[in-house]
Order: structure tokens, then sequence, then C-alpha cells
């Protein structure tokens, strides 16, 4: 017990001289300290009252600055709506060096002070996605946009106001923060505007005043069904391999309307809806319809074009395709009713939408047809085409229309290549008809001192291979010869007549017993 005691007795010194030491400790450090800050305040030197209102002000505009950035920075999702005529541009999506509407549109927003540099510079910094990119010259009026924008008032009037008329977006919406325009949407449709003299039959001269019968359009209609469905779609567009699995494309519905007049032209509008669309795929269905329709060539094509090999298949004009709708049902079921979110449908605009239009979109078609005759001038081109297999290291396209005659001696130059298939095939009777079809066609443009004579815009030089095989054909070449007074050319014979005619460089295969051998020669036609 006195053994507890002692030790307890000892622990109790120890723990009271730690004590001891602890508190001299302290003490010393206080009587050290005023020294330390005497010294450090005689080091620094006294700041007058400017200085510190300065500093304070300076504070003050920092911690403005900053609550303005957090302003900014705070963004909603948003879905905008517009529509644009697309001619002068070259498609939608944005390339460097080149007139776009994407361009057109971001630097209106940058002009209205809704985007910054970045943002414009580098879109994809406030998450900017397109639903649909569409071609050089195809037109838009319900084109999709998502981004991030800050909310202010009148954003709409601002960004128009800044754009030329063919551009305008008719709303915008707020949308769920992981809405993407691209990624969220369904399905797109397309119309293409086309006149109707597109299906004229070959074997009959092709005006702007043709009208088109019930027959036929119930057989575009026929072609079309054969769209519908899953199927590879490589030959419709271009780069695309066979094997490849984006190639794959589920056609909805393709519907031709009821011919209706616009100005002297009648007019067909077809309607296509897909899951989604290739580059130049569209075009190529038209081109390809056209072409079956004309008597060009037959169903036959469109069957080979779902196979691996590879099909040469006309692309029409971009001037008669818009963008319609871009579809969001399964996000308008989702979240259209949920209170906090608007239904991406656009109904309330549909007025706005045909006004717009029928103003800067049809108008601007039509005068593209009255003026450059797009769709005839593409016409001519048909001829080239083979619509069989081809090697990858042939051209997708011919050689440009501009480049092609477009007086009435060339039209019938342009029909008489078809005109000895016809025979072959026996659906042109080789008799008076060929012989009436060419009397046609080659009748005088105009009268000039007294002489009926074929007036060119131009001296136009043709290089043409003319194989003679068959004497059942020779009545063509014969009844081409009977306007041989028309032309000047170095030689009479009615070879060289077919060659200034022809004035383009395909085989074209006729017969004649007086003629049978190559020619090949340069005739001027003025």
């Amino acid at each position: 017990m006195r053994v507890l005691i002692r030790k307890w007795l000892n622990l109790t010194k120890l723990v009271n001289h730690a004590r001891i030491s602890a508190i001299l400790a302290s003490s010393t450090m206080s009587q050290a300290s005023p020294d330390l800050s005497v010294t450090s305040a005689e080091k620094r030197p006294a700041e007058d009252e400017e200085t510190t209102i300065s500093k304070k002000q300076k504070s003050d505009a920092v911690g403005e600055n900053t609550s303005l950035c957090k302003e900014r920075i705070k963004r909603r999702k948003y879905a905008m709506m517009l529509g644009y005529c697309g001619q002068g541009y070259l498609g939608m999506q944005r390339n460097p060096g080149t007139k776009t509407i994407e361009d057109e549109v971001l630097g209106s927003m940058l002009k209205a002070g809704l985007i910054t540099e970045e943002n414009y510079n580098i879109p994809q910094s406030m998450q900017f996605q397109r639903a649909a990119r569409t071609d050089k010259g195809v037109s838009a009026i319900r084109q999709v946009v998502s981004l991030r924008l800050g909310e202010e008032e009148g954003m709409k009037e601002k960004i128009n106001s800044l754009l030329p008329p063919q551009i305008r977006v008719f709303d915008l919406k707020r949308t769920t923060k992981g809405f993407n325009s691209k990624i969220s949407c369904d399905g797109r449709t397309y119309s293409y505007l086309c006149p109707t003299f597109a299906f004229a039959p070959i074997e009959s001269v092709t005006t702007e005043d043709f009208r088109i019968d019930s027959e036929t359009v119930s057989q575009i209609r026929h072609a079309l069904k054969y769209f519908k469905g899953t199927h590879n779609f490589h030959n419709f567009t271009a780069g695309k391999k066979p094997t490849d699995a984006s190639a794959i494309r589920y056609i909805v519905d393709f519907q031709c309307s009821e011919p209706f007049i616009r100005d002297k032209f009648e007019f067909v509008l077809f309607t296509v809806r897909g899951q989604s669309f290739m580059l130049h795929q569209i075009r190529k269905m038209i081109g390809l319809t056209i072409a079956i329709v004309r008597g060009l060539t037959t169903e036959e094509t469109l069957r080979k074009a779902w196979q691996p090999v590879r099909v040469d298949i006309p692309k029409a004009p971009g001037l008669g395709l818009v963008l319609e709708e871009v579809h969001y049902e399964r996000y308008n079921t989702k979240f259209g009713g949920d209170g906090l979110h608007q239904a991406l449908l656009w109904t309330e605009y549909q007025n706005e939408i045909q006004e717009f239009k029928e103003k800067f979109i049809y108008s601007t078609i039509l005068e593209g047809e009255k003026n450059e005759k797009s769709m005839m001038n593409w016409l001519s081109t048909l001829i080239w085409h083979t619509y069989g297999e081809r090697d990858d290291s042939a051209p997708d396209e011919p050689p440009p229309s501009s480049s092609l005659p477009l007086t009435m001696l060339g039209r019938a130059a342009l029909q008489l290549p078809r005109c000895v298939h016809l025979l072959k095939t026996g659906k042109l009777p080789p008799s008076h008809k060929a012989e009436n079809q060419v009397d046609e066609l080659s009748k005088p443009v105009s009268e000039s001192n007294g002489e009926g004579s074929h007036q060119t815009a131009a001296t136009a030089t043709a290089e043409t291979s003319i194989k003679l095989q068959e004497a059942s054909d020779g009545q063509l070449l014969a009844a081409a010869s009977n306007h041989k007074d028309d032309v000047t050319t170095s030689d009479s014979s009615e070879g060289q007549l077919l060659a200034a005619a022809s004035n383009h460089k395909d085989d074209v295969t006729t017969s004649d017993s007086s003629d049978c051998k190559d020619i090949k020669t340069t005739v001027s036609v003025s």
C-alpha cells in the first residue's frame, strides 16, 4: 500500500512540473510578440486613404464582373426551329471558306450578344447540334437546332433582325437538359417539287407545256412503292460500300400528289418520310423514278440497286428538294405533357410557315425552272447514264448539262439515240413514225434572211463515233438526212449530218448499207 502511495505522489509531481513549464513558455512568447509586430509594421509602408479607396473600388468591380459571368454561364437548353431557302448557300452545315446557313445563324446570334466569340468559333461549346444536314441549294421549312442559351426576352426578334430575309427563326422552345436535336429525332420528312414534263415519254418532244395524265401518275406511284421498307441504299449515295451497315435505311412512306399548276408549269409534289437519309439519297431516288417512267430504264434497275453491285443512277437537281419536318414523337410523348416542357410540334406557326414557303422557297423553284431551266437541262443528261453495273473508277455524274445543246436541233440529237433503242426493242415502228418524229424535232427554230436555218447560241463542236450495223435502222438516218440543208457541214453525208445533230460523245448504233463504216468527224454548227 505504501508503495502505491509513493508512486502516486511521484506522478503528481511530474504532472505539476509539466504544467509549470508550459506556463513559463507561454509567458516568454507573449513578451517577444510586441517586438515582432513592431518590426513588421516598420517594414510595411503605411497606406494613404486614396489607395485604400481605390483598392475597394477594384474589389467591388471584380465582384460585379464575377456575378455577370455567373449569370452568362447559367444557360438553358433550347430547340430553335427555323426555315430557309438554300439557294446561294453551300448547305446547312458550317464549312470554312464557304457560305452556309449555320454561318448566318451563328453570326446573327453573336451580333445580338446572345453568344460569345468562343461559342461562335466552337459551336460545340454551347452544345450546338442540327437535326438534319441539307445539301447545297436545298431548302428547309422546319429545321431544328438544339443549343444552350441564356434566358433573355425577345431572342427570336433579335436574331431575325440580323438575318437575311430568306432565313427565318420561327420559335425557340425550352427543352430538357439531355435533348439533342439529332439523336432525339424519330424521323425526317422531305418534299420534292417536280415539274411534270420530267415524266414525258422519251419518244415525245419534251416541252414545258407538257401535262401529265392519270396513267403516268399511277406509274410513278407504283415505282415509289419499291423504295418503302428497309433496303441497302449504298447505290443512292456517295462513298458507301454495300457492306457498310450505315447504308441500311428505312423508308416509312413515299407519296406523289395529284398534279397542280403554278404559273405556266404543272407540278407534282413528292413527299418521303424516313428515319434518316444519306447524302444525295432522295435526289437519286427521284432521279431513278424519272428515268423509269420516261422509259430510259426499267424497274429491274431499281431491284438491282439493292444488291452489292454498283449501279449507275442519276441524281435529280437539288432545286426542288425541301426539308419539311423533323419528328420528335417519343420526346413529345414523354415530356410534352409533363407541365414543364412544350411539345415540339410547331402547329401554331403553320400559317407563318406556309407564307414563308410560298414567298421564298416555291418562288425560287419557279424562277429556277423559268430562267435556269434546271430540270430541262438535267433531263438532257439522262442519256449519258447506263443504268447498269459500273466499276468504282467511273464518275458519279455525267458531263455538265451546260455543255449540251438547247436548240430544237439539239433536242432532236438527244432523241435520236433513244429512237434507235426503241426501234430495236420494237417500241417504235421502223417506218414513217420515226421519220415524222425527226421531222417534228428538226423544224427550224427561226427564219433568218428568208431561209430556214437552225440558230445556236454558240458554235457547237461534236466528235462522234457512229457505227452502222443493222440495215433495218437505216430509215432513221434517212429521216434525219431530209433536213441536212438546214445544217452547215463540211460534208453533206448522212453520217456527218447525224454527228452534227447528236452533238454528244455517245456511240449511236444505226445502220445503212451505203454508210457501213465508222465515221469520226468534227463538225461546226453555226
